[in-house]
């Protein structure tokens, strides 16, 4: 289990299947959250299922009286993570960004002074 500020981030592999080993940690982790007066979003709890070689399966996973939606591709911590661990995604969202970022940039360049770009582009693009 991976914590950071409110998210929190379930790891499990197994050679075979592995919708025993998630159903039993949902458990756990729904019972550690009942413990500190905590429920978990069900609109933002995502699957991600990890596969070499394999084509991605879109099936949602049902545990107990929760379903929950699998997914292609999850952000986590910023950082676009998909089914077979490939950046192309991460780049490609980074690139859109980073287009958006300088055309206002270059937009905003033309209406105040030097000083006020630069505050704005260390504030967009050198974060």
């Amino acid at each position: 289990m991976i914590q950071y500020a409110d998210d929190i981030t379930l790891m499990l592999s197994d050679k075979t299947s592995i919708d025993s080993r998630v159903s039993g940690a949902l458990d756990d982790l729904k019972e550690w959250f009942s413990c500190r007066d905590l429920r978990m979003n069900k609109d933002k709890t995502q699957l991600l299922r990890f596969s070499y070689g394999m084509n991605f399966k879109t099936e949602a996973f049902q545990c107990r009286d929760s379903t929950i939606t699998s997914s292609g591709s999850l952000r986590m911590m910023g950082v676009t993570v998909d089914y077979r661990l490939s950046w192309v995604e991460h780049i490609d969202l980074v690139a859109k960004n980073m287009s958006r970022y300088i055309y206002g940039l270059r937009t905003l360049s033309k209406l105040v002074d030097v000083d006020a770009a630069i505050l704005a582009y260390h504030a967009y693009v050198s974060m």
